[in-house]
């Protein structure tokens, strides 16, 4: 069978796409419209295997698309993202800072970029960086046009400040 993005939760088709997709990408010539596939599946099933808890995998995929199409900046946001999930959750805190530098080179080439800057906004959260975190969640709040993200900034503070004796000066002005 071809290859397809959506392996709708089957663990070892995607296993057995990944097999046939690494014999694809050593071919000489595939046709034309084979990179732009092959960029989208690398990047569908990396994040797939990041959602199934098959971390390692998913990064050594992405690392190998990395390789394989430098400067592709959706491959670049998919590696930053196994980053960030394997230093939040069991990984080495270098990967959280592996990802901060990945989102914020992404944001000097498109500072437009809202997904990015939520995730830089999340990873300095994490990292115990409540103030600058506010100001990404506040850059997006304050810019976007998706109104599930309008308005999500005080929120966010109110969350990342909990604990504090007393407000910062964006409270005070109600």
């Amino acid at each position: 069978p071809g290859l397809r993005l959506n392996c709708r939760g089957d663990t070892e088709g995607a296993t057995l796409q990944c097999g046939a997709a690494l014999k694809l990408v050593e071919k000489p010539h595939g046709g034309e419209g084979l990179p732009a596939f092959l960029r989208a599946w690398y990047r569908a099933v990396g994040l797939f295997f990041l959602g199934i808890c098959r971390h390692g995998d998913g990064l050594l995929l992405l690392e190998q698309a990395k390789l394989r199409f430098p400067g592709d900046p959706t491959i670049e946001l998919a590696l930053a993202q196994a980053y960030e999930m394997r230093g939040t959750l069991s990984g080495p805190r270098s990967d959280l800072v592996r990802a901060e530098d990945v989102y914020r080179r992404l944001l000097a080439s498109n500072p437009e970029w809202d997904e990015v800057r939520l995730r830089l906004g999340r990873v300095l959260q994490v990292s115990a960086r409540p103030e600058p975190a506010l100001a990404e969640f506040g850059r997006v709040a304050g810019t976007t046009a998706d109104p599930r993200l309008r308005g999500q900034g005080p929120r966010e503070g109110r969350l990342l400040r909990r604990g504090r004796r007393r407000p910062l000066e964006d409270d005070r002005r109600g």
